[in-house]
């Protein structure tokens, strides 16, 4: 069993208690605006859970190819350590944040944690083929996948039910912290694999290094396609995922539990479909379901 693994086990806890935190803060600051902030500021509902989900992947655009510079240059397993703590120090801050529910202050660390998840993708799924033998990497990759939809719909039902509950700012902010620390934990196990490009020189403008990189997809035609297929998939689901808490309160009327729901369906339906890649494919590297 993959999970049982040395080389493995610390690199999946560090990637599920991330994605956890990243939705739980996600889902509290979406509940806010939507039943408490946009109200008290006459703003829109709509606009503003909108404009949080691209405020949190607006760091993909910009830091992506630096993102992959570094994971390709420095020694991978210190490079998550590193993130870690800076995720620590983002929910530390966050705390203070909910508990003033501070609306710009809000934003500002979701771009951050936007940042921190931009830098952690490339580190986190370059080290599989260093860690693990080659027929393993499909249910590796169902396994971050599958885990990462599942924490999406925990972490969003954690957020979305405390928030708003008598005292919920600290009990999420706390359990943020409590999270990002046992994440921390959980990196300082990962085995070291080395950068594999140590000579690599990192360029200084990274918005041009992102674009650069999209140019090198157009030269393998099966890697664009992989890559349009993806984007579309993440595109997709994040604007499903980003409307659903509007759409649950102002057209069907519900409360923070009816948007649950709706989350569960989507998340769920997503995990199951990813750890079932492996049967379909039976551990064999494969374009033929993409």
């Amino acid at each position: 069993m993959i999970l049982a693994q040395r080389n493995f086990l610390p690199l999946f806890l560090a990637q599920i208690l991330g994605v956890f935190n990243d939705n739980v803060f996600k889902s509290a600051l979406t509940m806010l605006v939507t039943y408490k902030l946009a109200a008290a500021s006459g703003a829109n509902a709509a606009v503003l859970v909108s404009l949080g989900g691209g405020v949190f992947m607006l760091p993909y655009v910009l830091f992506s190819g630096l993102a992959g510079q570094i994971a390709d240059k420095f020694e991978k397993a210190r490079l998550i350590v590193y993130v870690k703590v800076f995720e620590l120090i983002i929910m530390s801050i966050g705390l203070y944040v909910l508990i003033l529910g501070h609306l710009p202050g809000l934003f500002v660390l979701l771009f951050l944690m936007g940042a921190h998840s931009t830098f952690f993708s490339p580190v986190k799924y370059g080290i599989l083929p260093q860690a693990l033998a080659k027929n393993q990497l499909v249910a590796a990759n169902g396994l971050f996948e599958g885990s990462t939809f599942l924490f999406i719909l925990i972490g969003t039902m954690y957020g979305g039910i405390f928030v708003l509950q008598p005292g919920g700012a600290y009990i999420v902010g706390l359990t943020c912290m409590g999270v990002a620390i046992a994440g921390l934990a959980a990196s300082f196990l990962i085995p070291k694999a080395p950068g594999v490009a140590p000579n690599l020189t990192i360029s200084k403008n990274f918005l041009a290094e992102s674009f650069r990189v999209l140019g090198v997809t157009k030269q393998g035609h099966n890697l664009l396609l992989v890559l349009l297929t993806i984007s579309w998939f993440w595109l997709l689901g994040a604007v499903i995922l980003s409307l659903i808490p509007v759409y649950g309160a102002q057209l069907l009327h519900g409360d923070e539990f009816t948007t649950t729901f709706l989350l569960s369906l989507f998340s769920v339906g997503i995990a199951v479909g990813s750890v079932a890649c492996q049967k379909l494919v039976k551990d064999q590297i494969t374009l033929a379901y993409v």
